[in-house]
């Protein structure tokens, strides 16, 4: 999945959302006591490695200033791709902006579920202009002019056709729709996934182009340890 956040980008399986990666308690009895503890150790290494990366998360995403980025929200559709499993900026947007609709897209249903709940705590202003949408790996199920803006945050290495998914992605968006690529930069961080899994700004900019994109910005000093892309439709 891409969460998706959502996705934990310390794990180093690109091509599986982190919801995904379950455990396999298949062969649990099988095993010996050496091996559970193996298990257990590495289960609660990557337990600690998504404390750091949620914990000081405001600190190093600057949600504020990325939001600053997306320009007047005011009336504005907004879909964020990947927002699961906890919503981080899918609540943001409908919270603090003036945004209309903010549609908040994963493939995990648990991660649609998780945001549902949360949902409830919101008050009821800002619940109502946010959507949960499950949807495909391949498909975001946007209806056609539907987003005004589209954000995929440390998301975009978990699409398996990159250029073919932002192809497809432009028919969701409204003429002179945004869509807004924030990823990791290509050197070492104490956060984010193997430098050899992150997708160099160059080849984003490439990407984007390939899929019919005008660029619009590229900034890499608005955060420390990722670069924005912006692109128009």
């Amino acid at each position: 999945m891409f969460s998706i956040v959502a996705c934990n980008p310390t794990l180093e399986d690109k091509t599986t959302h982190p919801i995904e990666q379950t455990h396999n308690y298949e062969n649990e009895e099988k095993k010996g006591n050496s091996e559970l503890k193996a298990d257990i150790s590495k289960t609660e290494e990557v337990s600690n490695e998504e404390n750091l990366y949620n914990i000081y998360r405001d600190y190093w995403q600057n949600p504020l200033g990325v939001i600053q980025q997306l320009g007047d929200l005011s009336g504005k559709t907004i879909a964020d791709i990947g927002a699961g499993p906890y919503g981080y900026f899918s609540i943001q947007l409908a919270s603090k902006t003036r945004a209309s609709k903010v549609i908040a897209i994963d493939i995990d249903q648990e991660a649609i579920d998780f945001m549902d709940e949360a949902k409830k705590l919101l008050k009821p202003d800002v619940a109502e202009k946010l959507e949960t949408r499950l949807v495909l790996p391949n498909d975001p199920k946007l209806e056609v002019g539907e987003a005004d803006i589209v954000l995929i945050v440390n998301t975009a290495i978990y699409f398996e056709n990159r250029i073919q998914y932002f192809k497809n992605l432009r028919k969701g968006m409204s003429k002179g729709g945004k869509l807004v690529v924030i990823d990791f930069k290509m050197r070492n961080s104490p956060i984010g996934p193997p430098t050899e899994n992150r997708i160099p700004l160059g080849q984003m900019e490439g990407e984007l182009s390939k899929a019919g994109y005008k660029m619009l910005e590229s900034d890499d000093r608005t955060l420390e340890y990722q670069y924005i892309v912006i692109a128009g439709n």
